[in-house]
């Protein structure tokens, strides 16, 4: 009998959950400071801020990328980190090296919106094509991902119709939908073997199965 394998926690979900713990004060403070600051920080301070979620998103998104057992789910995380990492250049364009409308450059300003907002449409078709991936896989993380998906493309007719305290808790439960998708993040099945990673067996049941055919074919059939 194999011994039960520990269970470790999951790179990718460490840093989503790190990046939903940060987003949410910072992207409170973006949304709340235009015109007074929020526990001693501006407008400004607060989206040099975000740079830490976007971070933190961006390599949990490439971390599951890379130990993702479909390829569909691979393409999405790989374009949800696009787009974080797009959304990353934008902020420090604009309050980096611009400093925002508040203090710098307009043309920084505006070049590095116009990439944040690039970013993030990349991130929700990314969250949206997750979501579809992993319906049948894993249907927590596909509720949440279509959950920040739609939340990001709403966030701006939202700014558009003035509807400034919905886009607020808009943007909140952005955050708080990646950090559900990291709490459900798992090891991939069987990790460090390829078979077990494509059928998705761990490797606890696929050792099981293996003595129980051994036992059953006696002698004749050599172990690998």
């Amino acid at each position: 009998m194999t011994a039960p394998r520990r269970s470790h926690p999951v790179p990718a979900a460490l840093l989503l959950v790190l990046g939903a713990v940060t987003w949410v004060p910072a992207r409170y403070g973006v949304m709340t400071t235009w015109d007074e600051p929020w526990l001693g920080l501006d407008y400004t301070a607060w989206n040099r801020g975000m740079l830490i979620p976007l971070l933190l998103f961006a390599g949990g998104a490439i971390t599951a990328a890379r130990t993702a057992a479909a390829r569909a789910a691979a393409v999405a995380w790989s374009a949800v980190a696009t787009g974080f990492s797009l959304s990353w250049v934008g902020v420090a364009v604009e309050f980096v090296l611009g400093g925002g409308l508040h203090g710098g450059p307009r043309d920084l300003a505006v070049g590095g919106w116009t990439i944040y907002l690039i970013g993030t449409a990349v991130t929700a078709v990314g969250a949206l094509a997750l979501g579809a991936a992993l319906v049948r896989r894993n249907s927590s993380i596909a509720v949440a991902a279509v959950v920040a998906g739609v939340a990001i493309l709403a966030w701006p007719p939202l700014l558009a119709a003035s509807l400034d305290r919905l886009a607020v808790v808009d943007q909140l439960l952005v955050g708080l939908a990646w950090g559900v998708v990291g709490l459900h993040l798992r090891p991939p099945a069987g990790s460090g073997s390829a078979a077990s990673r494509g059928t998705g067996m761990s490797g606890t049941a696929r050792d099981s199965g293996s003595d129980r055919r051994d036992r059953s074919v006696g002698p004749f059939l050599d172990r690998p």
